[in-house]
């Protein structure tokens, strides 16, 4: 299975977070990628998403239902998935919310800290009159880049 394979979801309450994320899996070659501002819109997606979603990248904290609860129910649909946690909460906690998802029977390929920044975009216009967007990353935000897609081949291989 490849990335443009997989169906990807991104649950993160900050609008530029998650569009960061999500610009970011682009640039890795996904092209199958769901988005949701709470755990609860994610929750709903991952329920009807056909086909399922193979790789949640989670926030943990997020308004109403946050990234644990939705592990939890994640957890309880008895499907198969693999996690990424995305979070600027303390290392400790962030081990236990690894535990937490293990003892869910959910595999866990990692987690990456926030905040993701230092994605510039740089606008110009084509030839033909439209828009172009290049994508610009720092070198830290490489080396996160770098992370995701470690963990994704070693899901896909």
């Amino acid at each position: 299975m490849t990335i443009q394979q997989l169906h990807l979801l991104v649950a993160e309450d900050h609008d530029f977070q998650r569009k960061t994320l999500v610009r970011m899996l682009g640039a890795l070659g996904a092209t199958r990628v769901s988005e949701a501002g709470d755990g609860k819109a994610a929750l709903d997606i991952f329920t009807a998403a056909q086909p399922p979603v193979d790789i949640i990248i989670s926030d943990l904290e997020m308004p109403g239902m946050d990234g644990m609860e939705f592990m939890r129910h994640v957890g309880e649909a008895d499907r198969p998935v693999s996690v990424i946690l995305s979070s600027a909460l303390d290392a400790a906690l962030i081990s236990s919310v690894e535990a937490m998802t293990k003892a869910y029977g959910i595999t866990l390929l990692g987690a990456i800290s926030k905040p993701v920044t230092g994605l510039r975009a740089r606008y110009s216009v084509r030839d033909d009159g439209f828009p172009r967007y290049e994508y610009r990353m720092s070198v830290g935000e490489r080396l996160k880049v770098h992370g995701i897609a470690a963990r994704l081949i070693r899901r896909v291989g």
